[in-house]
């Protein structure tokens, strides 16, 4: 009698009653969604200051001292590095998944230089075309990102300033077609790798008198950072010489001296962005000077080198800015230039922009 099917449907039953184990569920104890905390906030929620929409923010990279054998021809403008990418969407998260959060705002730094250049009116045309040319690229091989010039007095000067290549220049008075007259005396110039122009503006600071100086002007310019995409300004004058020794037309040139300053300190405190100003005051007691405009308050730090004179032993062209703009514009260096045959050194001021979101 064959009892192999009798012992098969024993051991069926057998199972039947213990129960068989049921089928191996997923274990989600331990699974985490992929984070997204790494995409950036949208460039629509960083403070960036006064940004016109047509001119994207390519981020960038902190800029850096270059190596001194190397002519630094492209200082203050780091590399695009910021993605473009949106927040962080929490949306409705299953139990035990990690959120990393939004990342806060990235702080990018970069170095920019500016340069105060005076001329010398009693120079030859081809002696006033050197020193213009060292203004542009200093001997030592470095460029400034901004110059601030006064006596620019011709229009052979005017000329060789607007062929530069690289670089623009405002000239308050026609400036598609400028010509060498009072409001042009003063223009500034930008690198067009590192800024570009939003808008100019000058204004009478003070009336000439023949013989003694011509009408004199305060000039502005509203610049766009491109790595940044944030707005910042500079200042220039020129202020009446003769301040310090008085020998002659005493009344008109202390009267005068003081409107410079005046218009000098009205305008730096009336930009609402991040300032430079710079200048050839023609004293060396400018630091006492404004803070006797400001009612016994200091307001400015001083961007100039710690001894030595840009005309002769005597330091008359200063470098400024606002202590307010301490967070945007920190002071690294600054340095006298040979702009010979002119009979004035230049004065070239390193400074780390630090603009929104830094603090």
């Amino acid at each position: 009698m064959n009892t192999r099917p009798l012992i098969s449907l024993a051991l069926l039953g057998a199972l039947i009653a213990c129960g068989a184990p049921p089928a191996e569920s997923e274990d989600d104890a331990g699974t985490v969604l992929p984070e997204d905390g790494g995409n950036d906030i949208p460039e629509s929620q960083f403070d960036g200051g006064d940004v016109p929409p047509d001119v994207p923010d390519d981020g960038g990279t902190p800029g850096e001292e270059p190596d001194a054998s190397v002519p630094e021809d492209d200082a203050g403008v780091p590399d695009a590095g910021r993605s473009d990418a949106g927040p962080f969407d929490a949306g409705v998260r299953d139990a035990g998944v990690r959120d990393a959060g939004t990342p806060a705002p990235v702080c990018v730094e970069y170095t920019t230089r500016h340069l105060q250049a005076s001329m010398q009116k009693t120079d030859t045309v081809a002696q006033k075309n050197q020193s213009i040319d060292k203004a542009f690229l200093n001997p030592d091989g470095v460029a400034p990102d901004t110059i601030s010039w006064t006596e620019i007095e011709t229009q052979s000067q005017v000329d060789h300033i607007n062929a530069k290549a690289g670089w623009k220049t405002y000239w308050p008075s026609n400036p598609t077609n400028p010509g060498a007259n009072p409001p042009n005396y003063v223009p500034i110039s930008w690198r067009t790798a590192v800024y570009s122009f939003i808008g100019g503006a000058s204004s009478k600071s003070s009336d000439g008198k023949v013989g003694v100086t011509p009408d004199l002007y305060v000039t502005r310019v509203r610049l766009k950072h491109l790595a940044s995409g944030t707005e910042v300004q500079r200042v220039a004058i020129h202020a009446v010489a003769g301040i310090d020794t008085l020998n002659d037309n005493v009344a008109y040139r202390i009267a005068t001296h003081a409107k410079n300053i005046t218009s000098f300190n009205n305008a730096m405190k009336a930009a609402p962005t991040p300032v430079i100003g710079s200048g050839d005051f023609n004293t060396t007691r400018l630091p006492t000077m404004l803070k006797d405009e400001n009612n016994g308050t200091q307001i400015y730090l001083f961007d100039t080198p710690s001894s030595g004179g840009s005309l002769g032993n005597r330091l008359i062209d200063w470098v400024v800015h606002k202590k307010s703009d301490g967070v945007r514009y920190v002071f690294g260096a600054s340095s006298f230039v040979d702009l010979s045959p002119t009979d004035h050194k230049g004065v070239r001021s390193r400074f780390t922009y630090r603009p929104p979101p830094c603090k």
